[in-house]
């Protein structure tokens, strides 16, 4: 996929475990300087949100049955 400025926020990805054991994924997101001036017209930038879901894509990197996945579809979020 060939994304553009606005959905380009990943920058880094970190992959451990919390004090209880637990897999936690920690993504570091930013908007490209070319679009940050848009980030006020939304509640939450569509590109910060994609660079979310694709961190959480993260988590599955480890195990042993982790394939190629891409987040497309959103029914609910809170």
């Amino acid at each position: 996929l060939i994304y553009g400025a606005s959905f380009r926020t990943v920058r880094q990805i970190e992959l451990g475990h919390d004090e209880a054991g637990r897999e936690r994924v920690l993504g570091e997101l930013r908007l490209d300087d070319s679009v940050v001036g848009t980030r006020g017209a939304y509640v939450l930038h569509p590109g910060l949100l994609d660079g979310a879901l694709q961190t959480s894509i993260g988590l599955m990197l480890g195990r042993t049955e982790a394939r190629m996945a891409m987040p497309f579809a959103l029914e609910q979020l809170e």
